[in-house]
């Protein structure tokens, strides 16, 4: 941390120690200084989508969803082959009730990256819990569970439908 706060004080807007010093900084939960550099690493250079998808998590993981949905659809834009961006995405759509755009984004996740384990999962709860679809839900259940996904209520779930 301190390179990268050495490098800021001698380049105060390089955009790549700004955003490494951020990264370390929400490793350790400093989230305000994290956030502080990754709007210092936007400030010197907006187009920035790395430093615009790790911002985007901080606000996720302080229930900010409205700025992170702006961010991550920035960062999706840009790189629509991002399967995490992708992900994330699709967790805020979740967050804020919105649920077909939810499957869009879990979908095209992976689409990118087809063993997502975590994607199938989020797929099946929302075609269980949101959409009422079960037969959806179990099919992304069991690939997750192919997949090495591990649920007991995902498990018994899928035994009882074998069941009928």
């Amino acid at each position: 941390m301190s390179a990268y706060a050495r490098v800021l004080t001698l380049q105060p807007t390089h955009a790549e120690a700004a955003l490494y010093l951020g990264i370390l900084q929400a490793q350790q939960d400093e989230d305000v200084a994290a956030e502080g550099s990754y709007k210092k690493a936007l400030a010197a250079q907006p187009d920035f989508t790395e430093a615009q998808y790790h911002l985007a998590l901080l606000y996720k993981k302080a229930q900010k969803l409205p700025p992170a949905l702006d961010l991550l659809k920035q960062v999706v834009e840009r790189q629509p082959k991002n399967a995490d961006a992708r992900y994330n995405l699709g967790v805020i759509y979740v967050g804020i009730k919105l649920y077909r755009p939810a499957v869009t984004e879990f979908e095209a996740a992976i689409a990118v990256r087809p063993d997502f384990r975590e994607a199938y999962y989020s797929l099946g709860v929302c075609y269980e819990f949101y959409i009422s679809d079960i037969p959806k839900a179990l099919e992304y259940y069991r690939t997750f569970l192919a997949l090495g996904g591990s649920d007991s209520r995902v498990q018994q779930l899928i035994e009882q439908s074998k069941r009928r």
